[in-house]
């Protein structure tokens, strides 16, 4: 995490620091020794508080603690602030009392919500930027806010993947597809098998009518991350839409066969799989496939991207977590 490390050197932070264990000793190297990391319970060169603070932070025996209580024993062990992936940072134990300070495709550096953190969160809070903070269910004004700090934050030289995307996704729920399409295809310039961005400028082809872009650019998300059912049963539709009953069929298959994207589907569209189901069963039946027309009985997908509502012109990039 280069970028984030940098960051970190120079705004001269630290003390102690909660880090992915991968990353603790290129830390240590990159600081002079002045930020002592705690790799995922294992100190380097660390107390055991500390080393109990980081067990706590990535889920280990403290996991159960109170937000609150769990914050004073950070100030008390002296952590400065953590160095996580994006995934991490969504753990609940980093969603409240927590900052945002810096973000980046790979990783984000979060301080704890202390005094002591009180002069870099009036510089650096980017809470309102950062996917994993802001809620995934914002509308009107708000939502128009954040896109004016994610557009800031890229003017300012914040023009990673991962940047664009959050500003497609923004652009995406406020039915500004022209801007949205513009942003995703910037993130994917930036990275090219960014599996997400082909998935949602795929419903954008898709709302649009152009059903064969559509199809090309769900068949490059699920190159790049082949788990993602919804890519799948938006390709399996569009081909059944065009008459291609085996490829419509095969793509519904492989929706049902992708385990690890179901359970949040479930959460989020709990009638989708049995619709999936019987959508197999009716198209590799023969005489109901005669009597069915070709774009019938849909099964729907979430209709935004986080968000648990399902609708017949249902976006699919919620499967992909996005945002």
């Amino acid at each position: 995490p280069s970028e984030a490390v940098s960051f970190v050197t120079d705004q001269r932070l630290s003390g102690l620091a909660l880090v992915h264990p991968a990353w603790a000793g290129y830390l240590q190297w990159q600081t002079a020794d002045r930020v002592r990391a705690v790799a995922g319970g294992r100190p380097l060169g660390a107390s055991r508080e500390a080393s109990e603070a980081a067990l706590w932070a990535f889920g280990g025996a403290g996991g159960s603690a109170s937000d609150g209580e769990f914050l004073r024993k950070i100030d008390e062990w002296g952590v400065s602030f953590a160095l996580v992936p994006q995934e991490w940072a969504k753990a609940g134990n980093f969603r409240k009392g927590w900052k945002p300070v810096y973000w980046d495709d790979m990783s984000a550096v979060i301080v704890p919500d202390v005094p002591k953190s009180a002069d870099i969160i009036a510089r650096y809070d980017a809470s309102a930027t950062y996917p994993p903070f802001f809620s995934g269910n914002l509308q009107g004004e708000k939502l128009r806010q954040v896109v004016r700090r994610l557009e800031e934050r890229i003017r300012r030289g914040g023009d990673s993947a991962y940047a664009f995307y959050e500003l497609g996704v923004c652009c995406f729920l406020l039915k500004d597809y022209a801007r949205a399409e513009k942003s995703l295809e910037l993130a994917i310039m930036t990275k090219a098998d960014f599996a997400a961005a082909y998935h949602l400028l795929a419903d954008i082809h898709r709302l649009r009518g152009d059903d064969q872009k559509a199809i090309d650019l769900y068949g490059l998300a699920v190159k790049f991350k082949p788990d993602l059912a919804m890519a799948y049963l938006q390709m399996g539709n569009l081909f059944f839409k065009q008459g291609d009953w085996q490829r419509g069929v095969a793509n519904l298959k492989a929706a049902q066969a992708a385990d690890d994207a179901w359970p949040q589907l479930d959460r989020a569209a709990p009638g989708l799989r049995k619709q999936l189901d019987d959508k197999i069963k009716e198209a590799t039946t023969p005489r109901q496939r005669a009597k069915t027309k070709p774009d019938a009985h849909q099964p729907a997908g979430p209709q935004e991207p986080g968000k648990a509502a399902p609708g017949p012109d249902a976006p699919a990039a919620a499967a992909d977590g996005g945002v």
